[in-house]
């Protein structure tokens, strides 16, 4: 997981209350000092969750949603494209 920040000393702590909250063992939870993130990724500005599938250096699947968008038809919808990184 990353976080996209313009301040991220600001979300060290969350993210290690995130961490020790959920027992996170293998999960890498890091922050990018960016809160547009990599220009390459091309994330969504009103985006609240992006999940990027990538191969190599390559993203192979994008997809943004708000709030209100993610629930359990965007994670299906997520799943549904794992293909295009498993081939």
């Amino acid at each position: 997981m990353v976080v996209l920040s313009d301040k991220p000393k600001k979300q060290e702590d969350k993210l290690f209350e995130l961490a020790q909250m959920n027992r996170l063992r293998t999960l890498p939870l890091t922050l990018f000092k960016d809160a547009k993130g990599p220009p390459d990724y091309k994330i969504a500005a009103d985006a609240e969750v992006t999940v990027l599938l990538w191969t190599g250096l390559q993203v192979k699947a994008n997809h943004a949603f708000t709030e209100a968008e993610f629930d359990a038809a965007a994670i299906k919808k997520v799943i549904a494209s794992l293909g295009t990184i498993l081939e």
